[in-house]
C-alpha cells in the first residue's frame, strides 16, 4: 500500500501532468468551422510517421506511470487493463477535440500509439510501489533534506536544457547542397499526395514586394508569363508543353531546371487546368537544383509564386510543392484541409537533433476566397528577416525566420496565439526551473529563499539575452519577458509548499524555519 503522503505527491503531479497534456495537444485553443464530413472519425487520418508514433507512445507514458500507484488494487492484469482504457479514453477524448481545433487533426493511429504508452507506463511504474515507499521513509526519516541531491540532478538537466534551447536553429539557405532537387505532389516520403490543377509556377532568387504580388494578382494567369518572365525567374514552368515526360522550364537563366512527370498513367490533361495532379502524379526535377541553389545561396531570398484550381476547396489535402535534399523539406506549400500553409526550411535541426515540421504560417478557411471555379493565386517569398504567404493578392500572414523559443512554440502550435502563447510557453518552461531549485535547497530561511530566488533570476535573464542574440527579434518581447522569472518565482514558491506539506521532517531547519 502506498504511503498517504506519496499518493498525494502522485495526484498533485497527475494534475500538473494533464495541464501539460492538455496545452501540448489541444493548442493554440482556436476554434475551426466544424464539418466533420472531413474527419471520417473515428477512424480518421491514417497518415503518420515514425516519429509521431514514438513521439505519442512517449507523450503517455506519464499517465500510465501516474495511474499505478492511485488504482485499487485489483490484480496486474485488471489494473494494466484499467490503465490502458483510460489513457485511450482520455486520448479519444483528445482526438475527439481536435476536429474543432484550428491546426489539429485527429487520427485512429495517435489513439492506438496513445493507450499503448499508458499500457507501457503502468508496467514500469507498477512494480516500483514499495520502492517508493522505502525511499520516502529513508529520507523523511532524515534531519535535513538529503533528497536535495536527487532534485540537484534534475535541476541541472533541466538548466542544460533552458540553456539549449535558444540555441534551436532551422537550417539556412547557406546549408543547402546542389543536390536540392524539386518536387511537385507529394512530400519526399511519398505520404501526402496533393489533388489540383496545376497551371504555373515561378521561382525567383528574391523576394517579391506587395506590390509586385497584388499587380500580379490583378493582371491575372494571362499575364503570368510576361510578368513573370519581367522579374527573372530561377525557374519557370507553364506546363503547356510537354514532350513525353518532360515538362519545360521556360526561364531563360540556364541551365534549365525541367521536370519529369511519374507516373504519367491515370493523369489527364486539359488545358485550361495545366496539369491535373491526381493523387499519384509527381512532378520532379531529375537534375540536381545547382542553378537554383548557387542563386538562393548568394542572394539568401526566394519566392514562389503559382497559380492553382483547386475544385473543392481545401476537402482534400496534401503537399503542394517542395525543395528536397534527402529526405527534407526545405521549403514548402502545404494544403491541408482546412488550411494552406507555408513552411520555410522545415525538418531538422541543424544545431541539434530535435525534430519539427517547420516554421509555419497558416491560412484558414476562414479567409475570403474567390469562388472554387476561379483559380487560386499563392505566392510565398522567405528572406533573411522573414517570410510572408499571400493569398490572392492579399498578405494574409506573416513570420520571422527566427531561433530558439520561436522554434519550440511552432512546434507546440503556440506561435498561433501572438501575445498569450508567448507567455504560457515561459509559464511552462520556467515553472519547473523554479520547482526544482525550491527543492535543492538545504536551508529554508527567507534570507536563503531570497538568494535563490535572485540566482533562479539571474539564470533566466541569461536565457532571454542568449534568444536576443541569436535574432533580433527575440520571442520573449518587452510584454512577455516577466512572465519566465514570474514563473521561475512561482515554482519556487510551489517548491515551498510541496516541502512543507509532503516532506516536513521531525526536526532542522525547517522547524526552526516555522518558529520565526
Amino acid at each position: 500500500m502506498l504511503n498517504v503522503t506519496i499518493k498525494k505527491i502522485f495526484k498533485v503531479a497527475f494534475l500538473i501532468y494533464i495541464v501539460y497534456l492538455i496545452f501540448l495537444t489541444l493548442s493554440p485553443f482556436q476554434l475551426r468551422p466544424l464539418q466533420l464530413h472531413h474527419f471520417p472519425w473515428p477512424i480518421g487520418p491514417m497518415r503518420s510517421n515514425n516519429f509521431d508514433v514514438v513521439a505519442n507512445v512517449f507523450l503517455f507514458i506519464p499517465l500510465g506511470f501516474l495511474l499505478a500507484p492511485l488504482l485499487p488494487k485489483k490484480g496486474f492484469r485488471y489494473n494494466l487493463l484499467y490503465a490502458t482504457v483510460l489513457s485511450a479514453g482520455t486520448s479519444l477524448t483528445i482526438e475527439t477535440l481536435q476536429i474543432v481545433i484550428q491546426g489539429r487533426f485527429p487520427s485512429f493511429i495517435d489513439l492506438f500509439t496513445n493507450a499503448t504508452g499508458g499500457g507501457i507506463g503502468f508496467v514500469i511504474g507498477n512494480p516500483l510501489e514499495e520502492k517508493i515507499n522505502l525511499f520516502y521513509a529513508h529520507f523523511n526519516r532524515q534531519t535535513s533534506f538529503k533528497y536535495h541531491r536527487s532534485f540537484l540532478a534534475l535541476l541541472l538537466i533541466y538548466s542544460a536544457l533552458l540553456f539549449y534551447l535558444p540555441f534551436f536553429a532551422p537550417e539556412p539557405f547557406s546549408n543547402w547542397s546542389p543536390n536540392v532537387q524539386l518536387l511537385i505532389g507529394n512530400n519526399p516520403d511519398q505520404e501526402h499526395p496533393w489533388k489540383g490543377g496545376l497551371l504555373s509556377l515561378a521561382l525567383y532568387d528574391h523576394a517579391l514586394s506587395y506590390h509586385q504580388v497584388k499587380g500580379h494578382y490583378q493582371d491575372g494567369l494571362p499575364h503570368f508569363s510576361q510578368n513573370a518572365l519581367s522579374k527573372k525567374p530561377v525557374a519557370l514552368y507553364l506546363f503547356d508543353k510537354q514532350q513525353e515526360h518532360f515538362l519545360s522550364d521556360h526561364s531563360p537563366m540556364k541551365p534549365p531546371l525541367d521536370l519529369v512527370q511519374i507516373p504519367q498513367t491515370g493523369t489527364g490533361r486539359a488545358d485550361h487546368v495545366g496539369v491535373i495532379m491526381d493523387g499519384s502524379t509527381v512532378l520532379q526535377s531529375p537534375k540536381d537544383g545547382s542553378k537554383l541553389y548557387d542563386r538562393v545561396r548568394s542572394t539568401k531570398q526566394l519566392t514562389m509564386e503559382a497559380w492553382v484550381h483547386i475544385e473543392r476547396q481545401f476537402d482534400t489535402g496534401g503537399r503542394f510543392l517542395s525543395f528536397v535534399k534527402g529526405d527534407k523539406s526545405l521549403f514548402y506549400f502545404y494544403q491541408d484541409i482546412d488550411e494552406i500553409v507555408l513552411a520555410v526550411n522545415a525538418g531538422f535541426l541543424t544545431r541539434g537533433r530535435f525534430h519539427s515540421e517547420g516554421i509555419e504560417t497558416v491560412l484558414s478557411r476562414a479567409t475570403p476566397m474567390l469562388p472554387s471555379a476561379k483559380p487560386v493565386h499563392l505566392v510565398g517569398t522567405s528572406r533573411p528577416d522573414g517570410f510572408a504567404l499571400y493569398f490572392n493578392g492579399k498578405r494574409v500572414a506573416r513570420g520571422s525566420l527566427a531561433d530558439g523559443f520561436f522554434v519550440l512554440a511552432n512546434y507546440l502550435n503556440l506561435d498561433r496565439i501572438p501575445f498569450g502563447g508567448r507567455a504560457l510557453l515561459g509559464l511552462l518552461l520556467f515553472w519547473p526551473f523554479g520547482l526544482f531549485l525550491s527543492l535543492t535547497l538545504k536551508e529554508v530561511s527567507l534570507g536563503h529563499l531570497a538568494l535563490y530566488a535572485l540566482m533562479g533570476s539571474l539564470f533566466v535573464g541569461l536565457i532571454l539575452l542568449i534568444q536576443v542574440a541569436q535574432h533580433p527579434l527575440p520571442f520573449f518581447t518587452e510584454r512577455t519577458s516577466w512572465m519566465p522569472i514570474f514563473a521561475s518565482l512561482l515554482g519556487i514558491i510551489s517548491g515551498e509548499i510541496i516541502k512543507r506539506r509532503f516532506f516536513i521532517p521531525p526536526s532542522g531547519s525547517l522547524r526552526a524555519f516555522k518558529s520565526r
